[in-house]
């Protein structure tokens, strides 16, 4: 859209207001000596009379530009929601289309968040609730994760290691100290004790402490989308909804995160932020200024001789 607005700019502006401001008469007397500094002022609109009804033609032109500019803008909005409707319509269903998170679940004495989770949608969206999954404390089974891909990818990339061929079987090690050593054995029975681990804090992370956040699916994307872009409670601090990440960009700790630690963390993104753009701006006006020859001798007065 871009490229076809600078297209109508530049057919306007050099077939109608060029021409049409070098028939001024504002800057009639023009010094030919000095023709390639004022050629160009003949073209503007200072050649033409203060109260001309050409400046009408100046007018219309923003006008029109302004115009396609809005057309422009609604046809690629239509373009996209219609190509985005499409990947929608004819794309295989993803869970994260009928989920929503929440987070900032409130918690009666001795209830529980799965408790209090069944019961608010049961009451509020009844028709098209689902059901729901309960995010526990699971920092163990993370590192249990990482770990083991850390391990699988130290032996894949071992096994891609070409191997010196030998016929007769290297020697053990002696008190850990002389023979070669089996790297590919020791990576793959560490992988198999994490594997072993992980089925374990698997089977037990149901029981593990409840974080106030949990997945909510429901029947239909419409209700998924009422339900994030409607409050669900009076306190602003409570029933907190967003769109559902995919299962990939899940950032697991951020959920142990409460509302105003977000909020915090926002406005010190949004601050530093600010300051960034002020101490750049700063910067870059003090570099202009160093162009000009009057500040510079106002700085540094020895540049004067």
């Amino acid at each position: 859209s871009s490229i076809r607005l600078f297209a109508v700019v530049a057919v306007v502006g050099v077939g109608v207001l060029m021409p049409i401001n070098f028939m001024g008469d504002q800057l009639r007397l023009i010094d030919f000596t000095d023709l390639p500094s004022k050629s160009v002022d003949v073209l503007s609109i200072s050649n033409v009379l203060d109260g001309s009804n050409k400046l009408w033609l100046h007018f219309s032109a923003v006008y029109i530009i302004t115009g396609v500019a809005c057309y422009l803008l609604y046809y690629e909005y239509r373009y996209i929601s219609g190509k985005r409707l499409e990947y929608f319509m004819t794309s295989k269903p993803l869970p994260q289309y009928f989920t929503v998170l929440v987070r900032a679940i409130p918690i009666t004495d001795g209830g529980s968040v799965s408790d209090a989770v069944d019961k608010f949608f049961k009451e509020y969206h009844s028709s098209t609730y689902l059901s729901h999954t309960v995010v526990h404390q699971t920092g163990k089974l993370r590192r249990l994760l990482n770990e083991t891909e850390i391990m699988w990818t130290k032996l894949k990339n071992l096994k891609y290691v070409p191997q010196r061929p030998s016929t007769d079987n290297p020697p053990k090690k002696f008190l850990g100290l002389f023979g070669r050593n089996n790297p590919i054995g020791k990576y793959q029975k560490r992988l198999e004790d994490l594997e072993e681990n992980v089925r374990m804090e698997q089977s037990d992370a149901t029981r593990r402490r409840e974080i106030p956040a949990a997945f909510v699916s429901f029947k239909s994307r419409y209700a998924s989308a009422n339900a994030i872009y409607i409050r669900q409670s009076d306190n602003p601090t409570e029933w907190q909804t967003e769109h559902a990440p995919d299962p990939h960009d899940v950032y697991w700790p951020s959920f142990s995160t409460s509302f105003m630690e977000r909020w915090i963390s926002k406005f010190v993104v949004f601050v530093a932020s600010v300051l960034l753009i002020i101490v750049f701006l700063l910067v870059v006006g003090f570099i202009q200024g160093l162009t000009y020859m009057e500040q510079l001798e106002a700085w540094l007065p020895f540049l004067r001789n």
